[in-house]
């Protein structure tokens, strides 16, 4: 059983996941037809994307064994992603708001509770530790061996 980094077992299961995806396409364009295409085998491609469906099973098994040492860093950068994207999508700009009740209109002003410079601050905050989280994981897939 030969070893690989796990920074290559993840390219690895990117290129199998793309070729999953070929051969998925194909089986799926060709398999009802009114003439067969003479230049297609389907059952040589549904042998092909059964074994590569295989293999990726192995391999995306023994990334997650592997990711036990890492997998906080993991969900953690995860997480101060989706906190980054909520910052960064924020209103922060004070506003009017006029509304039409009853016939009747009024104004409604809108303050934000986070201004463009506090939003700013926190979003290079959390992107600086992002980095450090990518960092470690990076390290831990370049340094981390697996057999597959």
């Amino acid at each position: 059983m030969p070893s690989i980094t796990l920074r290559k077992a993840l390219q690895n299961k990117k290129t199998l996941t793309g070729d999953i995806c070929k051969l998925k396409g194909t089986i799926e364009k060709f398999n009802s037809q009114e003439v067969p295409n003479k230049h297609i085998n389907l059952e040589k491609i549904h042998a092909e994307f059964d074994a590569k469906v295989s293999e990726l099973i192995v391999l995306k098994t023994a990334i997650t064994k592997a990711n036990i040492g890492i997998y906080e860093a993991i969900v953690e950068a995860d997480e101060v992603k989706a906190k980054i994207a909520l910052y960064e999508g924020l209103n922060t700009t004070d506003s009017t708001l006029r509304r039409n009740q009853d016939g009747t209109f009024s104004t409604i002003d809108l303050v934000v509770h986070m201004d463009y410079s506090m939003v700013e601050n926190k979003v290079k905050e959390l992107k600086e530790r992002l980095l450090e989280l990518l960092d470690k994981i990076d390290h831990f897939n370049s340094n981390t061996m697996i057999s597959v």
